[in-house]
């Protein structure tokens, strides 16, 4: 699938509008041998910020702690 950002003025304030439509987002995160994992996630937003849930003890959140860069 395909999304097109087709961003106006009003909307660049909130810089996940394009992903409201949708219920869940691909969080890619990197393993210490900097191979990329994507993970589905469900999230909610709510006055310009996105939220996601977890465990924190599930391996997406050992990734991100050992490498912040996520897609």
């Amino acid at each position: 699938m395909t999304v097109e950002n087709t961003q106006t003025e009003s909307q660049a304030s909130d810089p996940f509008t394009y992903l409201y439509p949708y219920e869940f987002a691909l969080l890619t995160t990197f393993r210490k041998n900097g191979l990329a994992v994507p993970t589905a996630m469900w999230f909610a937003h709510d006055q310009g910020k996105l939220y996601m849930v977890t465990s924190a003890t599930v391996g997406k959140i050992k990734r991100i702690r050992n490498n912040g860069h996520v897609y």
